[in-house]
C-alpha cells in the first residue's frame, strides 16, 4: 500500500518535495495556507518581496533538474514575478497543483506512537470553514524561514517611537517612508532596500556592527550616498523628532527605522516537546533535516547562505528514497547529530547564529544526501559542480561591485553544455 506524506507549504521547497514524492509513488497532500503557490515569491501583504526586488542569484542556477518550463526573462537576475511564475508553471506541469489544499493552515501535528521512530502522524488543519484532521505516514515541513521577523534584543525602542519602526518583511515601496531612513542590518535585504531608498531620493543611514568610531564620524560628515554608522543602542522620540543613538554616542534624526535583521525559525503547529528553536537553532535533527526521535518528520530548507532550490531538491531526493524503503532508519546514523553539529560550530569559534549557515559546505552536503540513497548519478554530480562554479563567479562579482553585479552578462557554458 502506498505511503501517505503531508507537505506543509507550497513554496519552492514544498513544490519540489511534492514532485519527488509523487514520482516515488507516495500519496501526497500539500497544505498551503495562502491562495497560491510560490511562497515568499508572492507579492502580498504577508510576503517578503517588494516592488523593485531582483534576485541576488542568476536564474540559470535557481532552477530544478526536471524543470518542464524554463524562465521567460532573458535577464540573469529577474524580478520576483518571474521566479513566482517559474515555480507556478512547473508546479502545474508536474501536476503538483492537483494535490495542494489551498487556504488550509496546519494548526497541530501529533505523533500517534511516541515511542516509534517511524510513527504515523495526526495532522490538524483549518480550511477556512472548519477544523479537520488527517493521518499521514510522513511529514515534510517546508514552511520556509521568512515568516517571523527577528528584532534584536540589544536595541532599546521607546514605546512612543515604535510607530516609526518596521521590519524589512513589510517593505514594499520607498514612497511609504519619510525623507530620512535608518536601516539596521546590511545583509542581502539590507543592502538592497537601502539602495532602493537612496535611489528614490531619500537620505539613508545604515547601522553595521563592524563600523568603528572614526569611520562613523567620517561617514556622518558625508552628505552623499549611504552613510554607515555603528551599532544602534536606542531609538527614542523626543518631542516631534525621532532620534537613534549609536554605541559611540552619535545621534541620528530619522523619520523611519527599518530592521533588516533577518527572521526567526517558527513551527507553530509543533509542540515545544517535539522541536526546539531556542537561540534560532532548530533541534534535535540529524543532518539539519531528520528529527532525531521521529524519523518520519523532516524539516526541509533550514540551512541558509545556500542556493535554496538545489538544497531543497537534494533533500527531497533523499527523503523520497529513504522514506519509501524505510532505509532512513539506518541512514540517520550517517548524518551529523545536533550535538555534534553544535560542537563543530563552537570549535570553529562561530556565534550560535551561524548554526544553520552552510556556505561553502552546501555542495558536499547536497552530494552526500543524494549519494546516501544511491541517486548521485554522473549527471547530478557534474550539475552540482557546474552550479557551484557559477555560484562562486557571481559571489566574486558581487564582492567587487555590490550595486552593479546584476547588470553583468554571465556565460554559463559548462551548465548549458551539460543540460543540452
Amino acid at each position: 500500500m502506498s505511503k501517505r506524506v503531508a507537505v506543509i507549504g507550497a513554496g519552492a521547497s514544498g513544490i519540489i518535495c511534492a514532485k519527488k514524492f509523487l514520482d516515488a509513488g507516495f500519496i501526497v497532500t500539500v497544505f498551503e495556507k495562502n491562495m497560491s503557490t510560490a511562497g515568499v515569491w508572492n507579492y502580498s501583504g504577508a510576503g517578503v518581496v517588494y516592488d523593485n526586488l531582483r534576485t541576488n542569484l542568476p536564474k540559470e542556477i535557481m532552477a530544478f533538474e526536471d524543470q518542464l518550463v524554463s524562465y521567460g526573462n532573458e535577464e540573469s537576475f529577474p524580478g520576483y514575478a518571474e521566479v513566482r511564475d517559474y515555480l507556478a508553471n512547473n508546479c502545474n506541469a508536474w501536476c503538483v497543483d492537483k494535490v495542494i489544499k489551498f487556504e488550509c493552515e496546519v494548526i497541530d501535528t501529533v505523533p500517534i506512537e511516541k515511542d516509534n521512530h517511524l510513527t504515523k502522524w495526526q495532522l490538524f488543519y483549518k480550511d477556512g470553514i472548519s477544523e479537520k484532521s488527517e493521518e499521514f505516514d510522513y511529514i515534510a515541513i517546508c514552511n520556509g524561514h521568512y515568516e517571523t521577523p527577528n528584532f534584536p534584543d540589544d536595541v532599546f525602542i521607546e514605546a512612543n517611537a515604535k510607530e516609526h519602526v518596521s521590519h524589512s518583511k513589510s517593505y514594499r515601496v520607498p514612497t511609504s517612508f519619510g525623507a530620512r531612513i535608518l536601516c539596521i542590518g546590511y545583509s542581502s535585504s539590507g543592502n538592497d532596500i537601502a539602495r532602493d531608498l537612496l535611489e528614490s531620493g531619500r537620505e539613508v543611514f545604515v547601522s553595521q556592527k563592524i563600523i568603528d568610531k572614526t569611520s562613523e564620524k567620517q561617514n556622518l560628515a558625508n552628505v552623499e550616498g549611504i552613510r554607515f554608522v555603528s551599532q544602534i543602542k536606542s531609538i527614542k522620540k523626543v518631542g516631534d523628532e525621532c532620534i537613534a543613538e549609536t554605541q559611540f554616542g552619535s545621534t541620528i534624526k530619522f523619520d523611519n527605522v527599518i530592521f533588516c535583521t533577518g527572521y526567526k525559525y517558527s513551527f507553530p503547529f509543533l509542540n515545544d516537546e517535539i522541536i526546539s528553536t531556542k537561540n534560532n537553532m532548530v533541534k534535535p535533527l540529524y543532518g539539519e533535516l531528520i528529527h532525531e526521535k521521529y524519523y518520519s518528520l523532516a524539516f526541509v530548507g533550514l540551512p541558509w547562505k545556500t542556493l535554496p532550490f538545489v538544497l531543497a531538491e537534494s533533500q527531497a531526493i533523499f527523503l523520497s528514497k529513504a522514506w519509501l524503503d524505510e532505509s532512513v532508519v539506518e541512514l540517520v546514523n550517517k548524518l551529523e547529530t545536533s550535538q555534534d553539529h553544535y560542537t563543530r560550530v563552537k570549535q570553529a569559534n562561530l556565534p550560535e547564529k551561524y548554526y544553520h549557515c552552510l556556505a561553502d559546505q552546501q555542495w558536499a552536503y547536497n552530494k552526500k544526501l543524494i549519494s546516501l540513497v544511491d541517486e548521485l548519478t554522473t549527471y547530478r554530480s557534474k550539475r552540482i559542480e557546474a552550479i557551484e562554479e557559477i555560484f562562486n563567479i557571481v559571489a566574486i562579482a558581487k564582492a567587487e561591485d555590490l550595486y552593479n553585479y546584476r547588470e553583468k552578462s554571465y556565460c554559463f557554458d559548462k551548465l548549458q553544455a551539460l543540460l543540452s
